[in-house]
């Protein structure tokens, strides 16, 4: 009696994926449509839009300090994890990913005071931009489709000519299926809101400007997005994340705010944990 309310639970959850993947590609192709005649009708200022984005660039110097206080930070979590901690476990691994989140984030704050700026004027993150997110569902409804499509097709490359096998598990996602209830629920919370924000404020929000400013506008996209793919260490998720990358590059150069960067972000982090945990 309880296998047979399992498999009933299980098929349940497979039908509810089933149509939720159903939604997001025939929906978003309808979505992708919509929004393609919107923007074919009212069509962006690109040299205005592209010195806003390039105003915002960070200083060399600047980029310097974050690296080094990411890598001290990282080196510091090395050496604890070394001597002072017997194994590594899930628990520490969280606490690290917050501790250089949370140092990043301070590091730009400091940035901004230097520099007489607030997060609106250098992120375009005012409260009154917030709005802004409620746009972010269909940016991510107009792009699904197209990265579902790539990610398949890669994943088949991968599997029959590369791995000849299942595609390795990435160890974010090993960690939220693999942990406790108490602890998944951290993890989820982090990958949907302070992954987002903290990996949108370092990639679209500072590493983009800086390198639109000196390379130009799709040599940035293609950087960030290619580093911002690299940087996740999983090979199955190169072309999906760099696809989302130039989506969210797109989306930063054309609204201004982060705010619906974010939004697609945490949007897409939901429905992939969705996926590992139906």
């Amino acid at each position: 009696m309880m296998s047979e309310s399992v498999v009933q639970s299980e098929s349940f959850n497979q039908l509810l994926y089933s149509v939720l993947l159903y939604f997001l590609f025939w929906g978003g192709l309808l979505v992708a449509l919509g929004l393609f005649v919107f923007l074919f009708r009212h069509p962006a200022n690109k040299k205005q839009l592209t010195r806003r984005i390039r105003r915002r660039a960070f200083s060399f110097q600047q980029l310097l300090f974050l690296f080094t206080v990411y890598l001290l930070v990282y080196l510091g979590a090395g050496f604890v994890r070394y001597y002072f901690w017997s194994s590594e476990t899930s628990s520490f691994n969280l606490s690290i990913f917050l501790l250089i989140d949370l140092s990043i984030i301070f590091s730009v704050i400091g940035i901004n005071r230097q520099n007489k700026k607030t997060w609106a004027a250098q992120f375009g993150m005012s409260w009154r931009e917030s709005k802004v997110v409620i746009f972010s569902p269909v940016i991510y409804l107009a792009v699904i489709p197209f990265i579902m499509l790539a990610t398949f097709g890669y994943q088949y490359f991968l599997t029959f000519f590369v791995v000849k096998g299942t595609p390795p598990v990435q160890q974010a996602v090993q960690e939220i299926v693999q942990t406790h209830s108490s602890l998944k629920v951290c993890y989820i919370l982090t990958a949907i809101f302070v992954a987002s924000i903290y990996e949108e404020v370092l990639f679209r929000g500072i590493l983009f400007p800086t390198i639109v400013r000196y390379l130009g506008l799709w040599s940035g996209i293609t950087i960030v997005s290619g580093v911002f793919a690299l940087i996740h260490m999983h090979v199955p998720s190169l072309v999906p994340l760099f696809l989302l990358s130039i989506a969210l590059c797109v989306a930063y150069w054309r609204t201004g705010s982060l705010w619906i960067n974010i939004g697609i972000h945490s949007i897409f982090n939901s429905v992939a944990i969705f996926n590992l945990l139906h």
